[in-house]
């Protein structure tokens, strides 16, 4: 199987660099597994279609302001160093892995840049654990409190590439979803988009309809954006993130499933870390699973709200999986046709 059969043509007016007014006024593309039948509705029409002790499962994660400028002290007009935070590679949060650019500027040597607050951080290169032909950017801060005072007055949010514009405003609080801002300290460094169409309203009104959350964490990594460089797609090395859910909500999972009720997953990252536990037995840890069709059975999910996805990606060979190559293909065919807003801020399908 090569990743080229995961390819399609995406109109780029389609793709939505900015989210709608209103997060549930989204659309959202019902596909039924069953009929193999399509329709078309409103996000906020989700309670029609979802059933009374239906078990929506939510990423909780917070996306950190994880990009930052710095500034060379000594010639501070000269175009800053854009780094975005990866992975952190201490408790403390102190020291972390990142993405650079220009990756060249950095010496192996410790050297000092500046925030835009004025303070002080040391940058510099290492060589990879994972491969000797490669190098990996670290960026340390003074201590705990500095790095806190860098991402919420200097931070700017990770949003993807593909907007092809800056973060704005807008996005920090877009780019998040009401869920995480009221109960995550997750460290993500992309929002978990299935679920920035939710809003209290729309929870409310499920909740009252008799459908329950259960929440998880798992820290989106920038793996996310990754292309499937491989040809063939058993070849593509996954990413790893790590993910937590607390004992109780993992039994009341395994309770339901037991009942017959439906577990759906808001997003793909929720159900990797859900097809991740029933295989480990680990409810905190982290995960590295490959989902594509033909190598992977469900074992807790019943369906999967997700939005619409980059062609030759991971999340599209992990839908494809689930609904069938070719069910998939049909449904991105229907939703280009239909003009659905693609991507991270666009609309969205349920699955199920």
């Amino acid at each position: 199987m090569l990743i080229s059969d995961f390819d399609f043509d995406l109109p780029e007016e389609l793709i939505a660099s900015y989210p709608l007014e209103k997060r549930d006024q989204s659309r959202l593309l019902h596909y039924n597994l069953e009929s193999k039948s399509i329709q078309h509705k409103k996000f906020q029409d989700i309670s029609q279609i979802l059933n009374s002790g239906d078990i929506l499962v939510r990423n909780v994660s917070r996306v950190l302001a994880a990009r930052l400028y710095l500034y060379n002290p000594e010639k501070y007009t000269n175009k800053p160093l854009e780094v975005l935070l990866i992975k952190a590679l201490n408790p403390e949060e102190t020291k972390w892995s990142v993405l650079a650019k220009p990756a060249k500027k950095i010496k192996e040597e410790p050297s000092t840049y500046v925030l835009k607050s004025g303070d002080p951080v040391k940058v510099y290169r290492v060589k990879s654990a994972n491969d000797e032909n490669q190098d990996d950017f670290i960026i340390e801060f003074k201590d705990e409190s500095q790095f806190r005072k860098a991402i919420e007055e200097c931070g700017q949010m990770p949003i993807p590439p593909y907007f092809k514009r800056e973060a704005e405003a807008l996005d920090k609080d877009r780019y998040q979803t009401v869920y995480a801002k009221k109960n995550s300290t997750g460290k993500s460094v992309a929002a978990p988009t299935a679920g920035l169409h939710f809003t209290d309203d729309v929870i409310n009104n499920l909740k009252n309809n008799g459908i329950e959350f259960i929440d998880l964490n798992l820290d989106v990594g920038i793996g996310t954006f990754k292309p499937v460089s491989a040809e063939k797609v058993a070849d593509h090395k996954m990413h790893a993130e790590n993910y937590e859910i607390a004992s109780q909500d993992w039994e009341r999972i395994q309770k339901a499933k037991a009942e017959g009720k439906r577990i759906i997953s808001i997003g793909t990252t929720s159900l990797r870390c859900l097809e991740s536990i029933i295989r480990s037995g680990e409810i905190k840890g982290s995960t590295d699973i490959y989902i594509y069709p033909g190598n992977f059975e469900f074992k807790v999910i019943d369906g999967l709200l997700t939005n619409f996805h980059l062609p030759k990606s991971t999340l599209i060979l992990l839908v494809s999986a689930l609904m069938g190559i070719e069910e998939c293909k049909e449904m991105y065919e229907a939703a280009i046709k239909e003009r659905y807003r693609f991507f991270s801020y666009g609309d969205c399908s349920l699955i199920i």
